[in-house]
């Protein structure tokens, strides 16, 4: 069973998708399963998953049918896990090589359920955002709730699951 299980949901990501797998694939940390979820797309993407898959045995892929969405289609890839951790990559983005051993690593040393981090926004003109994700430090069940829920979504919480934010995470499978 591999300890993190990564989750891409890809829908017309033909351009983008293989520098994204290409990205776990380099990644210093190796205990990975990649879970391509092909959300009905129409252009060359559902093959280049099937291609990709073929070329490394820790990627799996399914395929839907009917485009539904990234939620869904994240959903259905939690159908299939193995890890014992989760974490989220949309397929237009790449992991640095030792994002995965560093958020392991930090979320081991802290004794932590989850791990984050933020992320940077490139830009076609050459520029770079940084894009925080979480204020940082260590939080129980109650100080997500306090100094992440709430100030996000208020006290009765998020309507709807929000997946933009997790794509730099590391969560436990039962948390």
């Amino acid at each position: 069973m591999p300890s993190i299980s990564v989750i891409v949901p890809v829908y017309q990501a033909e351009k983008f998708l293989r520098d994204c797998v290409e990205s776990v694939r380099r990644q210093t940390f190796s205990d990975w399963e990649l879970l391509l979820v092909d959300d009905g797309c129409t252009d060359g993407s559902p093959a280049l998953c099937d291609e990709l898959a073929r070329e490394d045995d820790r990627i799996r892929v399914f395929h839907k049918e009917r485009n539904s969405g990234v939620s869904e289609t994240r959903n259905v890839g939690l159908d299939h896990v193995r890890g014992t951790y989760i974490a989220f990559l949309d397929s237009d983005d790449q992991y640095e090589p030792q994002c995965l051993e560093t958020l392991w690593n930090l979320r081991e040393r802290a004794g932590a359920d989850t791990a984050a981090c933020a992320h940077l926004n490139l830009w076609p003109d050459g520029s770079e955002t940084p894009e925080p994700v979480l204020p940082a430090g260590i939080y129980d069940a109650d100080a997500i709730r306090e100094k992440i829920v709430n100030p996000c979504w208020g006290p009765a919480g998020p309507a709807g699951v929000q997946w933009i934010h997790l794509a730099l995470s590391v969560l436990r499978r039962d948390f």
